[in-house]
């Protein structure tokens, strides 16, 4: 929905260190997508009830799916160490038993 603060504050953060925001989402007004540098509005109805709802997800996968294939043609090196940083931040949150 765009609503959810720590989403918003991630991507404030990352926009802050020069990372551009794509949103892919249903709702085109809400705050998430005013922050973006580009909305790409998907299919589907989603309210705070009712988020995550399979017909949406499954849109917003499919255009995620596409952007990510676009860039891993186009740049392949620049994917490639893209992924090894985000894999480098997650494993620094992962909470060890």
């Amino acid at each position: 929905t765009g609503l959810t603060e720590d989403i918003y504050l991630s991507a404030e953060e990352a926009q802050s260190n020069g990372a551009k925001i794509i949103v892919v989402t249903n709702h085109s007004e809400s705050p998430l997508a005013e922050l973006a540098d580009c909305v790409l509005q998907t299919a589907g109805f989603e309210s705070p009830l009712t988020g995550g709802d399979f017909m949406s997800a499954i849109s917003q996968f499919y255009v995620l799916s596409l952007l990510c294939e676009i860039l891993m043609q186009n740049k392949p090196t620049e994917s490639y160490e893209h992924k090894k940083n985000i894999a480098r931040a997650v494993r620094k949150k992962v909470i060890k038993p």
